[in-house]
């Protein structure tokens, strides 16, 4: 598919750059309702690992920390925004590393956009993101603390920290609710599960074996069904997975990196 002639709105798009003064080349994608600081642990480790070879992107999606809302309302829409946006500004090919909804956007993305990409890495997510009834009751009913508390009690291993715990509930208690409902809404929405066989880009799976709202069944479906994908379980962390276990996670993604080096190599700038 050709990419997305969509002029975009550079308000919506917020991200912050880390390493060498230089176009992004790898893109951090939060979850649902997040935004680009849950990834501050993982880059940390990242830059400290290998400071010079890749330049880094956190980004804020629509309706999200520093970007313009609203959120957008289908997965598919933050796919083609992204796209735009990034083909506004920057050259491909590109690095998308998403958790949860960002895993999902990655996936929309490197279906409709398959030459953009030069790595996919899906940090607990699915193919099919579903939500529970009861979560989407609450947000329908406009029950915005016990939607929070519903999400509370699903987010987390049993053994995430209690700081950790605070923190993610003092951000969500900061989210619109519609910001929650267009988010939530979105991911029940998305379903690529009969689409991954066409996925060409290498690609790194990374699920987490406490996690109870992307469960791991959903990380070994995509390593099943992405051609040539790898796949990494964290034991003993929850869907949190970038807070919760940033080391592991991030040693993961260099890994994958170092893998596809001398592509990038040749291909991304450098």
């Amino acid at each position: 598919m050709q990419a997305t002639k969509q002029v975009p709105d550079p308000n919506r798009w917020w991200l912050r750059l880390y390493g060498r003064h230089r176009p992004p080349q790898v893109l951090f994608l939060h979850g649902a309702v997040g935004d680009h600081t849950g990834w501050n642990g993982v880059l940390r480790v990242l830059r400290e690992v290998d400071p010079e070879t890749w330049t880094y992107a956190g980004i804020d999606l629509p309706g999200h920390g520093h970007s313009a809302g609203p959120a957008c309302t289908s997965i598919e829409a933050y796919a083609q925004e992204l796209v735009a946006f990034l083909q506004s500004r920057y050259s491909p090919p590109w690095v998308l590393v998403g958790h949860s909804m960002g895993g999902a956007i990655a996936i929309e993305a490197a279906l409709r956009y398959p030459d953009l990409w030069a790595g996919l890495v899906l940090v607990g997510t699915g193919a099919r993101l579903r939500v529970h009834p009861d979560l989407l009751d609450r947000l329908d009913r406009g029950a915005k603390r016990e939607a929070i508390d519903w999400l509370m009690a699903w987010l987390f291993g049993p053994q995430a920290p209690e700081s950790v715990r605070a923190q993610s509930r003092a951000r969500l208690e900061q989210v619109p609710l519609d910001t929650l409902r267009r988010d939530y809404y979105a991911c029940h929405t998305f379903d690529r599960m009969n689409d991954l066989g066409a996925i060409r880009t290498p690609t790194l799976v990374v699920g987490a074996l406490q996690d109870v709202m992307t469960p791991p069944k959903y990380s070994y479906y995509l390593a099943e069904h992405i051609p040539g994908a790898r796949l990494v379980m964290v034991p003993d962390v929850g869907h949190m997975l970038p807070v919760e276990a940033p080391d592991e996670l991030a040693h993961a993604i260099e890994e994958f990196l170092s893998g596809i080096r001398q592509f990038g190599s040749r291909q991304m700038g450098r």
